[in-house]
Parts: structure tokens; sequence; C-alpha cells
């Protein structure tokens, strides 16, 4: 196998989205490391508080980048149900003139960590769903969803990102109603992972969530979904809210 300049100028471009905030956190280290050895004294409950912050940092980067659990992660149990009605997309690649299918990922991709160009759930034309079964029962509080940069991305457009989706709970994968937890919108513009919390709040758990997306940012073949996290609490906090309490946007179902 050949590579040519492209190649390389991708991988270079890869690297560095990769080695930036490294780079950024290796400075913060330093201005904080001269700061503390400015000090006079050397106070050492400021040294000791400036180690605890840099702790909660790099605790933050290894937590998945969230600091919150992910129950749809897959490899503690998770799993697509369905997808409905939505129809794959897969590149068409032509032999002696037949079209065959190309590489193409499936909807695992959306609840698997990878998120290098090309980790996807690629599917065909602006809507698709996605019924997931989480690793157990939660009160959903938020969901994440991470596309790839601009910066990495082979055509430097990320206009098959979603855009217009919705979170909805299920009591079972036949469910036609669910629960709406809210509708939102995907910003290509801001970071690669963003975080929506649930706009309507209920009181009941779910182990299953359907994704719901109604758009894309303008690619009229198909749309690439990199990553879905769903976030939650396992018991305690919602549960104990008496019926006065409620704010008005909680549904006891």
């Amino acid at each position: 196998m050949t590579y040519g300049a492209s190649d390389f100028q991708m991988t270079e471009r890869q690297c560095a989205d990769i080695i930036s905030p490294l780079r950024v956190l290796k400075r913060i280290g330093n201005n904080i490391q001269n700061t503390v050895l400015k000090c006079k004294h050397k106070d050492t409950k400021l040294i000791e508080h400036v180690r605890g912050i840099v702790r909660k940092e790099l605790e933050h980067q290894n937590s998945d980048q969230t600091g919150k659990p992910d129950y749809a992660l897959e490899s503690t149990g998770a799993y697509i149900i369905s997808t409905r009605q939505t129809e794959p997309y897969c590149k068409a690649l032509m032999l002696f003139g037949i079209p065959l299918c190309g590489f193409s990922t499936g909807p695992n991709a959306l609840i698997q960590p990878g998120v290098m160009p090309g980790e996807c759930w690629a599917f065909k034309g602006q809507t698709g769903t996605a019924v997931i079964r989480l690793i157990t029962k939660i009160y959903v509080t938020g969901v994440t969803v991470e596309h790839i940069s601009r910066s990495i991305s082979p055509s430097g457009q990320t206009n098959s990102a979603p855009k217009l989706f919705s979170i909805w709970g299920l009591h079972s994968p036949d469910d036609k109603e669910g629960f709406f937890f809210g509708q939102y919108i995907y910003d290509t513009n801001g970071a690669a992972l963003q975080y929506f919390p649930v706009v309507h709040k209920c009181l009941h758990m779910f182990d299953i969530i359907e994704f719901k997306v109604h758009s894309n940012h303008g690619h009229r073949d198909y749309t690439c979904i990199y990553r879905l996290r769903v976030h939650g609490d396992l018991e305690g906090n919602l549960a104990a809210i008496s019926g006065h309490d409620l704010p008005e946007n909680f549904d006891r179902l």
C-alpha cells in the first residue's frame, strides 16, 4: 500500500488535534508551578490546594471528558435494540460495472468510544432513529453528543453532523408514545462534545432510550453520528422529591 502527501497531512492534523490540549495542560502546569515557586514562604496549604486543582483536572480528562457516567456505553453492557426504519448508508464501490457496498460501521458505533474520522454510524438522508438499552434503569438527567471537529475532518466540513434531535424514554422497545425529555440542536460551531440537560424531567426510571435525529447540517446524502452518551442518577435525588415540591417541568407518568 502506498501513501500520498495528503495522507500524511491528515495524520499531522489528527496529531495536532490530540497534542494541542496536552500542550495547554502542560502550559497551565508550568504557570502554576512558577506561581508556587515565587511564594516567599511556599505555603504548604497553597501547594496542596494547587495539587488538588491539578489532580481534579487530570481526573476530569480521564473520566470520558464529561465527568459523568455514561449508561449507554456498549463495553459496560448497553446495546442497540433497533434503528426502526432507518436505512444505513454505505458508499457504493464499482467492480466491473457492478455496484458494491463499501465498508460502513453500524449503529453500534453510536455507543462506542472511538471518535476518529469514519468511526461513526452513517445513515441515509437527514432523519434516523436508534433505540438503546442502557446498562440499568436510571433517572435520565441529560445526554452528550459528540462529533469530530473540522480540524480532523477529511473534507474540512462537518455538515453531516446531526442538527435537530430529540430524546425519549421508553417503557418497552415497542412503546409508541414514550416520555419526551427534550429537543435540542447540536451546534457545529461549538465544541465537538456538547452536553444537553433534559428539558422535561421525570420521576420514572428508564433503561430504554430513543434517540431521534430530525435533521443534519446540510449534507443531502447522509448523516453521521459519532457518539451518544446518556447520563443520569441511579437513586435518591429525583425520587425524594414530593408531589407538592415538583416544578412545572416535572412529570410523574
